[in-house]
């Protein structure tokens, strides 16, 4: 068999970066070609800052049922009830309007400042919303020029760690986004995933001939 191991394929994120966009917001498409990255358009994106280096990370968790059988000590066949995926990021700019109206659960909108003034004031709705956004999640590797984009068309903040303000650290707001089955062009899914291998050689993977 060939060895194919590629160092090129491993991937070390020197950058990350999240957006998000209001609800219906189509795909961006791929980041980009090595050099050239795809910017976001600013007027329909907003991004959410600097991110710790943890980075974001992404879960799928998928929850089985088990069919027993008198007579079997095994399952007779495997149901999956369910498939959760989640991002999770700590963001560092605790008061990025965009990441405190996400942790405050309240539209983007009212984080703006008061005509004439730099202070923004809302209330906290005793109710939690359901405020559904698009995001988008992209890191690159800049040694080899890989590039990693997850476009997800139905997000919901579902999780959220303490606003600890102190004085020894800046604040830092995690959140976590549950993703929901959306339309992506013409099919439906919860996350649209973009690779681009930049200088990884892939081709050994995807050739053709039978294996020695």
């Amino acid at each position: 068999m060939t060895d194919t191991r590629n160092e090129a394929l491993t991937y070390a994120a020197g950058d990350v970066l999240s957006f998000l966009a209001p609800i219906g917001t189509v795909d961006p498409g791929a980041p980009g070609t090595v050099g050239a990255p795809r910017p976001l358009d600013p007027s329909k994106f907003w991004c959410l800052g600097w991110l710790d280096t943890n980075g974001s990370i992404f879960s799928l968790k998928n929850t089985n049922k088990d069919i027993m059988a008198a007579g079997s000590m095994d399952p007779i066949r495997t149901i999956k009830t369910a498939a959760a995926k989640t991002f999770e990021a700590t963001y560092l700019e605790a008061v990025n309007p965009v990441v405190r109206a996400l942790y405050d659960d309240v539209p983007v909108g009212y984080l703006q400042p008061a005509p004439g003034t730099s202070v923004a004031s809302y209330v906290i709705d005793s109710t939690p919303r359901q405020n559904l956004y698009v995001a988008v999640f992209d890191s690159i590797d800049p040694t080899f020029g890989t590039r990693m984009r997850a476009y997800c068309p139905n997000v919901m903040v579902t999780g959220r760690g303490n606003d600890q303000q102190e004085q020894n650290d800046i604040t830092m707001l995690q959140l976590t986004f549950s993703l929901y089955r959306g339309q992506i062009g013409a099919q439906f899914g919860a996350v649209k995933r973009y690779i681009d291998y930049g200088e990884a050689d892939i081709s050994a993977y995807f050739d053709t001939s039978p294996p020695e």
